[in-house]
């Protein structure tokens, strides 16, 4: 009877072979280009440990780019009916773990489910693969073969962990109906699935359904055969590239991944890149970029407000004669009303006497002294501390303006009389703080209320 049946399978298998996908499998996808560096992804399919490099097909030549060990979310999903067990996947799922935590980095993570009809067991959930227990994925020679769609579901409703690629491997025993919600989701998250269907004498009637796929997903994204010859290895491999594009490189240009083990060399599809593409502006440029024209627009309004006040013609009240823009108080008015502080500031007998300043008094308070905040700010010698002298008072009273001196610690002399507080201004009183000297004047139609 076994030999029989033995017999009736060599048959079979001559007739009609299991085909599979997975042979001459290559795809390159995220290409990324920013300024001159260039970065990609690569899935090999059945070609073992080989190697793959990639190849700029518009200049003929490839390209330089360093193979990195990107990490990885896997979703392993595993159809434990009744041939699971004949087929020994449950071995299987321990090997492809093992080789997964060797390969991939540590950051990487796995899902592990096993489902077959009325059952779904969750093993483990975005872990890192060094906590992954294959052993818990049991195989149940009773159970009946169901579709994987509502465990695959279960595993996407967790949202992919940014910048790390998440893929799909389903082993199946045949039973591989997907929902278009599930399709729409693994399109939307740019999720790559691969079946294995591990009943090989399936693989000629799942034709339509495997073609069905491929149409709704793309060949990017979907891929399907029975299990490799050697079922220890990995069927599929993850790479990213790493590089700098050629000085001066402009336009656009082709780019695809290859891939040689012995006499067998495989191609990818082509993907096309612009570049010379701009460096995307860091937040302080954006930032910069909305600031800088408000700062020119405050800046002309600013300008046009100076140099209309500086034309727009402003009379006195009294005397009706123009003020010019920077003047305070009425020029006119002032010289026949106003007050004013004659200065001369001897800096030793070797130096000449300066020039007296005239200082007009048309503020309620002047500073006066050698220090950086006075209004009337008089010479100093070389080393020598700066001091405040006095300070100037214009008061209005009922009688008309009066000014008063205000002492400081600094000695002051009016007319030869030390002040140690203040006094009263009279026109033509003489103050002598140290060696300046400060002559008080009155205009003629200003009456002192002192």
């Amino acid at each position: 009877m076994k030999l029989r049946t033995l017999l009736l399978l060599s048959i079979l298998l001559a007739a009609f072979p299991p085909r599979t996908a997975y042979a001459d499998s290559l795809t390159l996808r995220n290409v990324q280009v920013v300024d001159d560096h260039i970065s990609a992804e690569v899935t090999v399919r059945a070609m073992g440990t080989a190697k793959p490099y990639l190849r700029l097909e518009s200049l003929g030549k490839n390209l330089v780019a360093e193979v990195v060990r990107a990490p990885q979310e896997i979703l392993l999903l595993v159809d434990t009916s009744g041939l699971c067990t004949k087929y020994q996947i449950g071995s299987v799922v321990q090997q492809w773990t093992a080789k997964l935590k060797s390969e991939l980095p540590s950051s990487s993570r796995m899902s592990l489910a096993g489902f077959h009809r009325g059952s779904i067991e969750i093993a483990a959930i975005a872990q890192p693969l060094n906590a992954i227990d294959p052993e818990a994925i049991h195989c149940d020679a009773k159970a009946v073969s169901s579709s994987p769609d509502k465990a695959l579901r279960q595993l996407l409703e967790r949202d992919p962990d940014p910048g790390m690629a998440r893929s799909v491997w389903i082993l199946s025993s045949g039973n591989l109906f997907l929902s278009k919600e599930t399709l729409e989701a693994l399109k939307q998250d740019q999720t790559e699935l691969a079946i294995f269907v591990y009943n090989p004498f399936l693989m000629n009637s799942l034709k339509g359904v495997l073609e069905s796929l491929s149409q709704n997903l793309g060949t990017n994204l979907f891929s399907a055969g029975t299990l490799p010859t050697e079922a220890s290895d990995l069927p599929i491999r993850f790479y990213g590239f790493e590089g700098n594009l050629p000085s001066g490189l402009q336009g656009t240009h082709s780019l695809s991944a290859h891939v040689k083990k012995g006499d067998q060399a495989l191609k990818s599809a082509p993907l096309t890149f612009k570049a010379g593409a701009a460096k995307p502006p860091s937040a302080i440029a954006t930032l910069l970029s909305y600031l800088l024209p408000i700062a020119g627009l405050v800046l002309i309004a600013y300008a046009l407000y100076r140099l209309v006040r500086y034309f727009l013609p402003r009379s006195c009240r009294s005397c009706g004669h123009r003020i010019r823009y920077r003047d305070r108080s009425c020029a006119f008015c002032f010289s026949r009303n106003g007050a004013y502080l004659i200065c001369s500031n001897p800096l030793g007998d070797k130096q000449p006497v300066v020039r007296p300043l005239v200082r007009a008094v048309d503020e309620p308070e002047i500073a006066i002294g050698t220090h950086r905040k006075s209004r009337l700010r008089c010479l100093r010698a070389r080393g020598e501390k700066r001091k405040a002298y006095f300070t100037l008072r214009r008061l209005e009273l009922d009688g008309g303006l009066a000014y008063r001196l205000e002492a400081t610690r600094t000695p002051v002399f009016v007319n030869g009389v030390p002040v140690y507080a203040s006094r009263h201004l009279a026109s033509g009183d003489r103050i002598c703080v140290e060696r300046s000297r400060f002559t008080f004047v009155l205009s003629e139609g200003n009456s002192n209320a002192s």
